[in-house]
């Protein structure tokens, strides 16, 4: 799609190609330049249009946007221009974790396997580059995410020894992984490095991610994988067994790092070390940025918002009977995500899609775009005839403008030729009223929420969208939760808001300050 000197363009011609520095089964990376300030970082571009690696694409810069960790890449803008999408992130100069303990005793002569069992480990590299990436993952883990797909080519050390864990393309939240499996019914990951529960389709906890830094560990002191051989052999042989100790095939291997490599390859998971027990076995404990992770992501004790938690229950309630509207607005840091979160705990029986606007997204109508995220991995979880039911006669419009919904097999069944105007403002009509219809249905099986958090940095067009939902008479039986900085009142976006709000019944409008 892209070649050098040719120009990744999101309206203006900002990154212009240097160089091409890989490729994957998702994407393609490059090296560019930045236009709007003249610095080099990467490009990762989405290869193909099927529907699931989009969502993974988004997910995956979504995901670790606002984690800032010195050993995490750093991720920085996402794009889309022409049905292409791409991200930025930090460019990243470095060996893999491999190459970097076991150096080449030949430099330029080709990586094969042989020639790295030959080499040998620099225990010294080793160390600190271990505890680097451990407390990396630990610093995931604690943010609530999953890596899968850890492995020496996504961890890359520096000249310096500064080790970056990249390549997220499979990382996933803890929390909800039945929504998210319902798309992959295989395993998901790298057969030499992954769990056995992985390998099994099980849902997975941060032990997973600590088998596969036991099978890098394991390769870092013998040169040799723990298992051998076709993927479904190494997968099965992982189940029950233990491969050799690496003292048995490595004799100069510090005792230390032998235990902790065994106790990380464990066939069952609760045997295994967690992020705590794997730090003190390497000397070392949680650094500063994984300190501050773990502040920031531990919930506090939630106090003094009964009132606020009664107008939104209540909001909840009301909405059953006709279509209903709470704004929350507050300062940074004054908790309005953590009340919409408990809001949302307490609700018993209800369907909630939440969504968040990202400051550093050019995507058209970013502010839905989130919540259709979630919407498609509910409508994977129902059975054919209640999906059926709930979708629209006419959802090729709303198919195209949120192509992510074509992981709806139903959705993706191609629509009937002609069936699909060229017209921007006919296309968008007919999404709009699609997608209200849709709602509708969901709502009329059980209460419905869409939440929505820093409105601030929506887009006008999904605003106007939102504010005829709210106003609109024949409004579906939805509560529509919409949170953003007070800071950002005259933002246009929020401004936006409050003018096609303004018709609105007080009744059916409240606002939470």
């Amino acid at each position: 799609m892209i070649a050098p000197e040719d120009h990744a363009d999101d309206g203006s011609e900002r990154f212009v190609v240097l160089d091409k520095l890989g490729a994957g089964g998702m994407g393609v990376v490059y090296r560019v330049r930045d236009q709007l300030d003249g610095r080099e970082v990467a490009l990762k571009t989405l290869q193909g249009t099927n529907a699931r690696d989009l969502y993974r694409f988004k997910r995956e810069f979504r995901s670790l946007c606002d984690l800032i960790h010195p050993n995490l890449c750093a991720l920085h803008e996402l794009h889309t221009a022409d049905g292409d999408w791409f991200f930025t992130m930090e460019l990243v100069h470095g060996a893999s974790f491999i190459d970097w303990v076991r150096p080449s005793a030949a430099p330029g002569a080709p990586r094969t396997r042989d020639r790295i069992r030959a080499d040998t480990v620099q225990v010294d590299r080793l160390r600190p580059a271990l505890l680097q990436l451990c407390d990396a993952v630990h610093a995931l883990h604690i943010s609530g995410r999953l890596h899968r797909d850890l492995k020496p080519s996504n961890v890359l050390v520096e000249a310096s020894g500064r080790v970056v864990v990249l390549d997220f393309g499979l990382v996933t939240e803890l929390e909800p992984q039945i929504l998210d499996r319902t798309h992959e019914r295989a395993a998901v990951g790298t057969p030499a490095y992954m769990s056995p529960e992985q390998a099994a389709d099980c849902p997975l906890t941060p032990a997973s991610d600590w088998y596969s830094v036991g099978a890098m560990l394991y390769e870092a002191l013998t040169g040799r994988r723990p298992w051998e051989g076709s993927a479904d052999e190494v997968m099965r042989r992982k189940q029950l067994d233990l491969p050799p100790r690496p003292l048995e095939l490595a004799p100069s291997s510090p005792p230390d790092l032998d235990a902790l490599c065994m106790a990380l390859l464990a066939p069952d998971p609760d045997a295994r070390p967690d992020g705590h027990a794997v730090l003190r076995a390497l000397d070392g404990q949680p650094s500063p940025a994984t300190t501050a992770i773990a502040r920031t992501s531990s919930a506090g004790p939630f106090v003094g918002r009964t009132a606020q938690l009664a107008v939104l229950h209540r909001a909840a309630d009301d909405a059953r009977r006709g279509g209903v509207a709470v704004v929350v607005r507050g300062a940074s840091g004054m908790g309005k995500s953590a009340l919409a979160s408990r809001f949302l705990s307490e609700l018993e029986g209800a369907l909630a899609l939440s969504g968040r606007c990202y400051e550093r997204e050019t995507v058209p109508f970013k502010t839905l775009d989130t919540l259709i995220d979630a919407l498609t991995g509910v409508l994977l979880t129902l059975p054919e005839p209640e999906l059926r039911a709930v979708l629209p006669r006419d959802i090729t419009a709303l198919r195209r403008m949120f192509p992510v919904l074509r992981r709806v097999p139903l959705i993706a069944e191609p629509a009937a030729p002609g069936s699909l105007t060229s017209e921007p403002q006919e296309l968008r009509m007919r999404a709009w009223a699609a997608l209200r219809w849709m709602l509708g249905q969901l709502a009329a099986r059980r209460p419905l929420v869409l939440c929505v958090d820093d409105l601030q940095w929506g887009d006008l067009d999904s605003v106007a969208f939102l504010g005829d939902l709210i106003s609109r008479a024949d409004r579906p039986p939805v509560l529509v939760l919409l949170l953003y900085r007070s800071e950002e009142e005259e933002a246009p976006v929020i401004r936006e808001l409050h003018r096609r709000v303004a018709t609105a019944v007080a009744e059916d409008l409240r606002i939470i300050d």
